[in-house]
């Protein structure tokens, strides 16, 4: 049985609105991606990111893929030596 049959199975209270998918999906991976700052920052340097960089890419909205930036800009602090 797959999801959706148990959803229009289940009694009208458990039937919640699902949020958008794109804001939904984008929020879990943000929150994936906070996660890294859990680690400590030479677990960061041998992932080839800075804290800085991670909390910059947390910050922004969700209408920007932050993963992406956290990978141009790490990418970019490299390809300048710093």
């Amino acid at each position: 049985m797959i999801a959706s049959d148990l959803r229009s199975r289940a009694p009208s209270f458990f039937r919640f609105p699902r949020p958008e998918p794109g804001i939904w999906g984008k929020w879990l991976r943000r929150r994936a991606m906070k996660r890294l700052l859990d680690l400590d920052d030479h677990m960061l340097d041998d992932i080839g990111v800075t804290r800085e960089e991670v909390e910059t890419a947390a910050a922004m909205p969700l209408s920007v893929n932050a993963a992406v930036e956290l990978h141009r800009t790490a990418l970019e602090r490299r390809r300048a030596g710093r």
